[in-house]
Parts: C-alpha cells; structure tokens; sequence
C-alpha cells in the first residue's frame, strides 16, 4: 500500500520519521545510493581523524592522505544529499498527483 504523507506522516507523525522512512527505502531500492553509504562508512572507518573532525567536531591535524580521503567523503555526502533530495521531491510530486 502506498504510502501517503498527509495521511501517515502529518497527521500522526512528524517530518523527520518520514525522511528517515525515505532514507531506508533509498538503501533498499537505490543501488547508488546504496553505494555512497557504504564508500561514507568505509572511508570513516578507515580514517577515523575523519570521522572525529566530522561527528565530534574536534580540530585534528590531517595527513595529507586524510585530506583527500576527507575531500572524496564531502563529494560522496553530496551526491548522497542529491540523491535524497530528488527523492523527496519526487515523493512531494506523488502527494501533489
């Protein structure tokens, strides 16, 4: 059964349970998707002065190797944040029709 925002998430829910619904559908169903979490996963755990600059917000020196691997991280969050945006809209579009 599709659901319907207004419906399922407006009325007894709020916004934030609705996108966190659309992002676990993305894993599923988006293969690309998909892909950049686990690339985002694989270079935190692999860089974890990334993952501490980034989530903790602790100032660190990085290596130069790290700076790079930090610069393909914000790209993959980027294209991730694109691919969820366009999934939204599309989901406001549904709403609309």
């Amino acid at each position: 059964m599709k659901k319907s925002f207004i419906k399922d998430y407006a009325i007894n829910k709020c916004f934030a349970e609705f996108f966190s619904d659309v992002l676990c559908e993305l894993k599923r169903k988006n293969k690309q998707y998909n892909y950049y979490c686990k690339k985002e996963e694989l270079i935190l755990n692999n860089y974890p002065r990334i993952r501490k600059v980034l989530e903790d917000k602790e100032a660190c020196s990085l290596t130069m190797e790290e700076v790079n691997n930090l610069i393909l991280l914000l790209d993959v969050k980027q294209r991730k944040y694109d691919i969820e945006l366009k999934e939204i809209f599309i989901k406001g579009l549904n709403e609309k029709i």
